[in-house]
């Protein structure tokens, strides 16, 4: 029996263990220590280029968090992932969002159950969406840089002014 076996992607060859491992469960072991290391609960997220990472989007679902996939033609094919970027360049704005809050206006105190709470819940993004210009998972066309629309297999949709979950 082989000790790594070859998994094909869009553009890409991955060699992997030979074993009942990939990469939803990388990130489901990776989110168990994470937690079990900070005593505190967090939103994950996932962001991925290749069909490669299906396996993760999945995960995100289970674990109620974001699948995010990165693609300029993510309306022609199925995805596990819960919204699209168009590109790299998509994915620096919206990990600026996350990394700099107050220049999104999502702000918080990291207290749990604050007014302001950011906690890691995407309730406590705040009142407005982040900026995802022009993701969707299913669309990408046609939508405004303020809004934001789940798969077809989600019912709700998010613009500005609203971020429910």
């Amino acid at each position: 029996m082989p000790m790594l076996r070859r998994t094909e992607g869009k553009m890409v060859y991955e060699l992997r263990p030979n074993a009942d491992w990939d990469k939803g469960k990388a990130v489901e072991w990776l989110l168990d220590k994470i937690q079990g290391e900070y005593d505190r609960k967090v939103f994950p997220f996932y962001i991925g280029d290749d069909v490669t990472d299906e396996d993760a989007f999945r995960m995100m679902d289970d674990l109620q968090g974001l699948g995010i996939i990165v693609s300029e033609t993510a309306a022609e094919h199925s995805t596990a992932a819960s919204f699209a970027l168009r590109n790299p360049y998509e994915v620096v704005e919206f990990l600026n969002a996350f990394a700099n809050p107050l220049s999104t206006g999502v702000a918080g105190t990291g207290e749990p159950g604050a007014a302001d709470d950011s906690s890691g819940s995407a309730s406590s993004l705040g009142p407005s969406p982040l900026p995802l210009p022009a993701a969707t998972s299913n669309n990408l066309g046609g939508s405004s840089p303020s809004t934001v629309r789940p798969s077809q297999g989600g019912s709700r949709e998010q613009g500005a002014g609203s971020r429910e979950q």
